[in-house]
């Protein structure tokens, strides 16, 4: 989202670059016009006044396209001074997957919530485990070395350390019959968790579907409207624009008609611009929807 905001803000700043490129030549023919006596003084203000808006629009926008950089290069975790280039343009956005081949079910959440139907389902079987009869057998075998700080007499009248090393051994069963108490109360609380889970998944499931639904119809909308622009009204604005241009050059129109239809077709710019950046967006909430990058360009 944060590339391609900071692909809008390049864009205006080269729309405005070659509006200003042009607007400079055009006060350049327009002075002297009226130094030829062709064109009154109030034009070559109005057209001085026309460059000087542009170029104080230029710096706003690229200062804006800065302040968008570093805050790009926030997020990717990089030094403020760091190079950081960006590929590509606002025309291109993210590609979409195709709606017959998604994977909304893959959403990190869901696959959470699948996650807790197990972990339900297994307390569930423990405490049907813990309500059964069971039995368990227990060995030991202890070695014990025991003696006093004395000495004894042997049968022969020699004497000898009283100790000696003794051996245990053991064994027993362990049998568990429940007769009253099978475990039902915790067996149903646990089918209780389990079904609760499984609720949670279907929500969870549905959610995505539901936004991801929305996304794709956001996509489409925000397609159609850059294409609408594409086929319709940035060439127009343009020949429009080049119509009163060349007019105003033979004497046929005012350059305050020529002010007027170029701030017309910033206006036209910048809504393309926006419109690019709403397309971009919303292919990335489709890749947000389904939980997973789209495919690569």
């Amino acid at each position: 989202m944060k590339a391609g905001e900071a692909l809008a803000a390049r864009r205006s700043v080269t729309v405005t670059d070659d509006l200003l490129r042009v607007s400079r030549e055009g006060l350049a023919l327009v002075g002297q016009r009226v130094r030829q006596g062709a064109a009154p003084a109030l034009d070559e203000n109005l057209m001085r006044v026309e460059v000087n808006r542009l170029d104080a629009n230029r710096v706003v926008l690229v200062s804006r396209a800065d302040i968008v950089m570093l805050q790009l290069r926030s997020l990717a975790g990089m030094a403020p001074e760091a190079p950081l280039a960006l590929a590509g343009d606002l025309a291109s956005p993210p590609n979409v997957p195709d709606p017959t081949d998604l994977r909304s079910a893959e959403r990190p959440d869901v696959r959470a919530a699948r996650s807790e139907i197990d972990v339900a389902r297994a307390k569930v079987r423990k405490e049907q485990a813990e309500g059964r009869w069971d039995a368990s057998v227990n060995v030991g075998y202890q070695r014990q070395d025991f003696g006093y700080d004395l000495r004894g007499l042997t049968a022969s009248g020699a004497t000898r350390p009283i100790q000696d090393v003794f051996h245990y051994f053991g064994a027993g069963v362990s049998v568990m019959l429940p007769v009253r108490n099978r475990n039902q109360g915790s067996i149903a609380a646990a089918m209780a968790e389990a079904t609760a889970a499984e609720r949670r998944h279907d929500y969870a499931l549905l959610i995505a579907r539901q936004e991801l639904a929305a996304a794709l119809a956001q996509h489409a909308a925000a397609r159609r409207s850059v294409d609408l622009y594409d086929r319709g009204v940035r060439n127009v604005a343009q020949a429009n624009l080049d119509v009163l241009r060349e007019s105003y050059r033979l004497g046929r129109a005012t350059l305050l008609d020529v002010i007027t239809e170029q701030r017309r077709y910033i206006d036209i710019e910048n809504g393309y611009t926006d419109v690019l950046r709403q397309a971009w967006d919303a292919a990335v909430d489709v890749e947000r929807a389904i939980g997973a990058p789209g495919p690569a360009r």
